[in-house]
Parts: structure tokens; C-alpha cells; sequence
């Protein structure tokens, strides 16, 4: 038996790494993908000096605005509250255009002002508040209310624009 030889040539072993390293990088990345962070999740939780500790007549009775800042154009939401609760949170007419663009805005803003009037909290332990339209809109509402409460505000988490 003769011993078999094989001829390597350099550009070929550094395909072959090349090859290698492409592959293991698309196999962590599907992985990641596909199985996620290990359960990390963002709550949306607001911190409004002294919201979760207000007394009667904390509100200043009233429609309050805050803008949602949309690429190259702002939505406004409208949060109107008692002295004593928020009663009413809805989105201004939006124009053509965002509407077009942004459909999700309108039925994300139903299911947060909903919860929000529920449960007259801005504390959200529910993951699905943690999208980026919702931290959006959340942070809009804050910004409102804090105006309705003459106070300052400390948002937990950044909002990025949409």
C-alpha cells in the first residue's frame, strides 16, 4: 500500500475558513433570532414624581397634549383627566399620510388608554407594552400627565422615534 498524499494550497485553506466562519456566524444569528435573549424582557414602566401616591385633586381638570414624534411629522395625543383620574386618552386626527404609515398608531393607543383607565397606572408589566410604538405613545401620555400634574417626570427607558 502506498501512502496517499494530499496537496494543500494556502488559498484554498483560507476559503475553507472563510466558509467556516461565515457559516458558525450565520448559525448564531438564526439562533439568536429564533430563541431570543433568554427571557429578557422591557417592562414600560414611567416614574412620575408622586403619580402613584396622589390624593384627590392631584390633576389639574383638563384636555393635556403631548406630541408623538412621528419621522417628519408629530401626532398629538390628548389625555383628558378629572381631579381625581384620568378620563379619556385618544390620538388627535391624524393626516392621510400617517395614517398610511403608521397603522399599528390608532389600535396600539385603543389598548394602551384602555389599560390605562382600568387601572389609572402607568406601571405596564405586560411585555407587549414594550414595543416600540407603545413605549412611544406611553411616553406621550406621561408627558401629558405630568403637565396635568404640574411635576416632573423620570422616563425609565428611551423612546426612540419611529
Amino acid at each position: 500500500m502506498r501512502p496517499k498524499i494530499f496537496v494543500l494550497h494556502i488559498r484554498q485553506i483560507i476559503k475553507l475558513g472563510i466558509a467556516v466562519v461565515i457559516g458558525l456566524i450565520l448559525i448564531f444569528t438564526l439562533l439568536y433570532m429564533f430563541l431570543g435573549r433568554g427571557g429578557e424582557t422591557m417592562p414600560a414602566v414611567y416614574n412620575i414624581e408622586g403619580y402613584e401616591h396622589k390624593q384627590a385633586g392631584s390633576f389639574s381638570p383638563g384636555s393635556f397634549t403631548a406630541y408623538v414624534p412621528l419621522n417628519y411629522q408629530n401626532a398629538y395625543v390628548v389625555v383628558t383627566v378629572s381631579e381625581n383620574e384620568i378620563t379619556n386618552i385618544e390620538l388627535a386626527p391624524l393626516t392621510e399620510n400617517q395614517v398610511i404609515f403608521y397603522p399599528l398608531l390608532e389600535i396600539t393607543l385603543e389598548n394602551i388608554s384602555e389599560y390605562i383607565l382600568e387601572n389609572q397606572t402607568l406601571t405596564f408589566e405586560n411585555d407587549i407594552y414594550a414595543q416600540t410604538t407603545s413605549r412611544v405613545l406611553i411616553n406621550a401620555i406621561a408627558r401629558a400627565i405630568t403637565e396635568a400634574m404640574n411635576t416632573s417626570a423620570t422616563y425609565l427607558q428611551e423612546v426612540p422615534e419611529l
